[in-house]
Formats: C-alpha cells, sequence, structure tokens
C-alpha cells in the first residue's frame, strides 16, 4: 500500500503544475495576500461552498507563499491520503483484494489525478467523505466512543468542504 499511495503522489505531483481553471483563479484571489477573516468573509459573500477547503488553500499559501501552486497542495495531500483510506475501508468491508484494487483505481483514475491536483474542494472533499465512511464501519463494528467522535468530526468537516457532502 505504500508504494501504491507514493505512485498516487507521483503522478500528481507530475501534473500538479496544469494551467489554472477559472475556479481556481477564483480561489486564488480569494486567499491572495488576505488575512483569514478575509478569506472566511469573501468565501461567505462570494461562494456556493462552504469555505474548509478556502482555510486549507490559505494555510498552504501561507506556508509556501502566495505562488498558485501552492492552493493545489491541500489537494494534493488529500488526494494521495484517500488512497490508503480506501484500502482500508475496502480491507474491513469486503476483503484485502476489494482493498487493494479499490484503491488502485483511485490512484490511477485520471479523473482523480486531475482533480486531486485541482485547487478546489473536490479532493478534500473525497478524503472527508472516505474516512467519515471508515468512522461509521468502524463504529458499527467496534461500538467504541472514539470513532462515533471521529464520525462527527470527519462529517462535519465534509459538510464544511462542500454541500454535495449531504
Amino acid at each position: 500500500m505504500a508504494g501504491l499511495t507514493l505512485l498516487a503522489f507521483l503522478l500528481r505531483a507530475f501534473v500538479i503544475d496544469q494551467g489554472a481553471v477559472f475556479d481556481e483563479l477564483f480561489l486564488l484571489e480569494i486567499v491572495h495576500n488576505h488575512g483569514l477573516r478575509d478569506v472566511i468573509t469573501s468565501v461567505h459573500e462570494t461562494e456556493s461552498t462552504p469555505p474548509l477547503h478556502f482555510i486549507l488553500a490559505w494555510a498552504a499559501a501561507r506556508v509556501g507563499g502566495d505562488d498558485f501552486l501552492w492552493i493545489k497542495v491541500p489537494s494534493l495531500l488529500m488526494s494521495t491520503a484517500t488512497v490508503p483510506l480506501i484500502y482500508v475501508l475496502g480491507e474491513r468491508t469486503v476483503g484485502r483484494t476489494a482493498g487493494v484494487i479499490g484503491a488502485a483505481f483511485f490512484a490511477l483514475a485520471p479523473f482523480d489525478i486531475y482533480y486531486g491536483t485541482e485547487g478546489r474542494a473536490y479532493a478534500t472533499l473525497a478524503f472527508l467523505c472516505a474516512a467519515s465512511t471508515l468512522c461509521l464501519v468502524e463504529l458499527m463494528r467496534t461500538g467504541r466512543r472514539g470513532w462515533a467522535i471521529a464520525l462527527v468530526i470527519t462529517t462535519a468537516a465534509a459538510l464544511y468542504t462542500h454541500y454535495t457532502a449531504v
């Protein structure tokens, strides 16, 4: 799984400098040289999606500079981290082989590679939906309170990322 996750990261890193699309330019405008409060206010006033991914992009821009590439880093990391989540989810529900196949499909799918490097919320949403589903499976399997708390947090974060999480 480590090799497949590394491959997913490398495939996404190879195309992360692809040209900007309209929505990415809008995200850049919102996070570029603005404080966190301004980002949240701007998202509230102009966007039709919740602000979590904008906050992640803003934080990445603070770490790496306001270079356009840095607003894509959260998508790169979230998309890559989704690969082992899909494996674990598949392994816990239908078996190890299915988990590997599912993770490989996600790691290699052109659609997931493209959106895994786009400066929008799609990769964050995919990661959080996979994480919340895994939390639900583990809650049902173990009955432990920690999984219930993790389920609430990951579901709320998914809803705070994009309305399609509903």
